[in-house]
């Protein structure tokens, strides 16, 4: 299976000019000079695609914790005491406009975080 997908996979040519074998020296000369430009760093290798994976997975989690969850005495975070909705149906405007339609909870609680005794 692995290697049915690295099968199609190619080289990344940013520059086809080295792949002839005829160049004059002077075309040589002019081609590493040329390469010698480049910076170290490129914004062509910078990997674009795992650092936005990385932001978007940094802000849901963040987003999470300070909705649901409180820091307790000692700065962990502990969730949050837990309402059930008071209808069992949810409407489609809540879900795609939930500050706009915001959801009703029930009066009581059906989780709470135990207490933990003091240590000694």
């Amino acid at each position: 299976a692995a290697q049915h997908m690295m099968d199609p996979i190619e080289p990344l040519v940013l520059n086809e000019d080295h792949l002839r074998d005829d160049h004059t020296h002077d075309e040589a000369c002019d081609l590493v000079e040329k390469d010698k430009g480049h910076h170290f760093f490129d914004v062509k290798f910078f990997p674009v695609r795992p650092v936005i994976a990385f932001l978007l997975t940094l802000i849901f989690i963040s987003q999470y914790y300070w909705q649901f969850c409180e820091k307790d005495a000692t700065g962990g975070w502990i969730s949050k005491s837990m309402r059930l909705p008071e209808e069992q149906q949810y409407p489609l405007s809540a879900f795609f406009f939930p500050l706009l339609v915001p959801q009703r909870d029930s009066a009581e609680y059906y989780w709470t975080m135990p207490r933990q005794p003091p240590a000694p």
